[in-house]
């Protein structure tokens, strides 16, 4: 079971060593616990979410591992965006529904990178390099077009879609 020191990174691997998470864990009103791990599985959250029952992550992991990722998120409410492992679903990237807490990822050979920061994913994919397009986008209107990010090796997954990685 989890546990979070505020304002500090913290780490966090599964036992097998099949997942790791960092994180910074600052004060949240709306949730105090940002993730939940159970053994192999995880779920993260990453946004602003509210729970007319209150936020239970355990509940939410529980829902991924019986049902699907569509249905994780059911009785939340909120723009937030979730990630969600377990052994027997894989990985699962939940956007969220108005787009404000966006998740990036990228892939190399061997593994899969998702964070809520674009710049993250490229470096733990040992990225240094500029995509052009999206990076003119940027400067010249403001946004972006599409899933392309500055960050070369990296998208952005698009408003209320889930991305599936299997396990192994």
């Amino acid at each position: 079971r989890s546990s979070a020191k505020r304002g500090w990174v913290n780490r966090v691997s599964s036992p097998s060593g099949a997942w790791h998470l960092a994180a910074v864990a600052v004060p949240d009103p709306f949730l105090a616990v940002r993730w939940y791990t159970d053994g192999e599985a995880v779920v993260v959250c990453n946004g602003m979410v509210t729970s007319s029952s209150g936020v239970d992550l355990a509940s939410v992991l529980q829902r991924y591992r019986d049902g699907c990722a569509e249905v994780a998120g059911d009785g939340l409410t909120g723009t937030a965006s979730l990630v969600c492992v377990t052994p027997e679903r894989g990985l699962a990237a939940i956007g969220g529904p108005a787009g404000f807490f966006t998740l990036y990822h990228g892939a190399a050979a061997d593994h899969v990178v998702v964070s809520n920061r674009s710049t993250t994913v490229a470096r733990a994919l040992g990225e240094a390099r500029w995509d052009p397009q999206p990076l003119g986008w940027l400067i010249g209107v403001g946004h972006v077009c599409g899933d392309a990010v500055p960050a070369a090796g990296v998208r952005s997954l698009p408003i209320d879609r889930v991305g599936r990685v299997p396990w192994g």
